[in-house]
């Protein structure tokens, strides 16, 4: 059942199916088959145009305020702006929606600078032990994608700070992706990262994505080798550099070469760059953004969630204000 991440992310090497095969897509629907072209109106370009996302196609570099032409793009780009960014990932629905709501509050008030909510999904193939418990706790709950619109909506009366959904490709299809999109725009949702959409896939989505003005962020890791330009050329908002193989989930340390990453995207692009998958600790979140443009926190998140409960705002937000000053210096 719990696939490796990188086997996602490299699924384009040689493996483009038409379907995708998932039981319950974290929606309250229970589909034995989605189908990726049967699920929005449009057909499948062999490569579609997007304005601003290397337009012209090829140009040595790609500066960060092309990648994108909306409102919700200028937030995600003001997330970066001239600082180190600290990104957060939760469930959405876990332990229950009014709890998620208090705990992304608080976070914005420990200094946030950009919120991944997770829609519960039943077979989360990128995701370790910790937030795969996560999600069944959301999914037993009765969360659905709508709950989560709803919420954002909420959470857009009171905070600035870009927010990006990270779920699966089925959710979205099952769900229809034309809608999906078009409520990700107007609940306020600057962005979407799905990780098992390999890239050589990403024009199923990336139409509709454009349409809404919804940020379509793509992953790289360590195996990406070759394909880093590549990925770095077709990326907006922000590019998500894995720093282990595997799964998410807590590490006590990351020796992968980041840095040697980061660079060959430097030489194509100026798209921030977040460094996540493994980072538990203040000091790892200084370390990661030393040398990058943001760290990215989940799995630590989501085990005080799942001790605390109810009662985790409190403690997320002490977390996370170490954290971030931890990366302030």
């Amino acid at each position: 059942m719990l696939n490796n991440l990188t086997h996602a992310l490299e699924a384009g090497n040689g493996r483009h199916s038409d379907h995708i095969a998932r039981d319950g897509a974290g929606n309250g629907g229970h589909n034995d088959r989605a189908t990726r072209d049967g699920a929005g109106s449009g057909g499948h370009n062999d490569r579609a145009t997007r304005d601003g996302a290397g337009s012209g196609g090829h140009s040595d570099r790609i500066t960060r305020d092309g990648a994108g032409n909306s409102a919700h793009s200028d937030r995600i780009a003001r997330a970066f702006a001239d600082k180190k960014s600290l990104i957060t990932f939760i469930m959405g629905g876990d332990p229950d929606i009014e709890t998620t709501e208090k705990i992304i509050l608080a976070m914005n008030e420990a200094g946030v600078d950009l919120f991944e909510i997770g829609i519960p999904f039943s077979d989360p193939a990128a995701d370790g032990p910790v937030i795969q418990a996560a999600s069944a706790r959301a999914l037993e709950t009765g969360c659905t994608a709508d709950d989560l619109f709803a919420m954002v909506r909420r959470l857009r009366e009171k905070i600035t700070a870009p927010i990006v959904f990270l779920t699966y490709a089925n959710s979205i299809f099952v769900y229809g992706k034309e809608k999906f999109m078009a409520n990700c725009r107007d609940a306020g949702i600057d962005g979407v990262i799905v990780p098992d959409i390999p890239h050589e896939e990403r024009d199923e989505i990336a139409d509709t994505c454009q349409k809404y003005g919804i940020a379509q962020i793509a992953l790289i890791a360590p195996t990406s080798r070759g394909r880093v330009e590549k990925i770095a050329r077709d990326s907006q908002g922000f590019l998500y550099c894995v720093s282990t193989l595997g799964v998410t989930g807590v590490r006590d340390e990351i020796r992968t070469d980041i840095a040697e990453m980061i660079t060959r995207v430097r030489e194509v692009s100026d798209i921030p760059c977040a460094v996540g998958f493994g980072i538990s600790t203040p000091e790892q979140a200084r370390e990661m953004a030393e040398i990058s443009d943001g760290a990215i926190i989940g799995s630590a998140i989501v085990k005080i969630i799942a001790e605390h409960g109810r009662d985790a705002p409190k403690h997320v937000r002490e977390y996370v204000q170490r954290v971030k000053s931890a990366m302030l210096g």
